[in-house]
């Protein structure tokens, strides 16, 4: 008789210990309920060491990590979005790249799933990264690169109409016009010395007549 009243005694306690405002919370046996809240969501076990992981009643933990960031799903499609603890997803979009975080001041900088930023400065002009060799070729904005080719020169964009017109990291341009003949400088002190794409400066020195 004593046995079966020590019987229903644990069974009152474990019936207690496993509810949640009279909510069964326990999944298999197992008590899922934090602090007495229920974070079970649709009978799953979403609580990660008797933490809530659970955003809304929306499970936000992936294969038993907590994606969560102070209370904020950061998982996208069930794909933990976090780095390190920071939510590296913008608008629902994963904006990390094998596990490092590619986005700048919560703007994507990843391009077709590569990093475009450089030392977290964002080097994407209209979604084209513009950086070569993890170097950031643009200038204000402004693609300075032709064909993954820097062609900017102390970050002033030396490229006319998509050509580069620099030579040997030299900006051979004259206001926006290329002076250069066939990747030689024909201009003279800023000024172009060249007649109809012939070079005719001496030494450095206009000999056009």
């Amino acid at each position: 008789m004593v046995w079966i009243l020590l019987y229903m005694v644990w069974i009152l306690l474990y019936m207690v210990w496993t509810s949640a405002y009279g909510v069964d919370t326990s999944v298999y046996g197992v008590d899922t309920s934090a602090y007495g809240v229920d974070t079970s969501v649709y009978g799953v076990d979403t609580s990660v060491y008797g933490v809530d992981t659970s955003v809304y009643g929306v499970d936000t933990s992936v294969y038993g990590v907590d994606t969560s960031v102070y209370g904020v799903d950061t998982s996208v499609y069930g794909v933990d979005t976090s780095v390190y603890g920071v939510d590296t997803s913008v608008y629902g979009v994963d904006t990390s790249v094998y596990g490092v975080d590619t986005s700048v001041y919560g703007v994507d900088t990843s391009v077709y799933v590569l990093d475009s930023s450089v030392y977290g400065v964002d080097t994407s002009v209209y979604g084209m990264d513009t950086s070569v060799n993890c170097v950031d070729t643009s200038a204000y904005g402004v693609d300075t690169s032709v064909y993954g080719v820097d062609t900017s020169v102390y970050g002033v964009d030396t490229s006319a109409y998509g050509v580069d017109t620099s030579a040997y990291g030299v900006d051979t341009s004259v206001y926006g016009v290329d002076t250069s003949v066939y990747v030689l400088d024909s201009s003279a002190y800023g000024v172009d010395t060249s007649v109809y794409g012939v070079d005719t400066s001496v030494y450095g020195v206009d000999n056009c007549v």
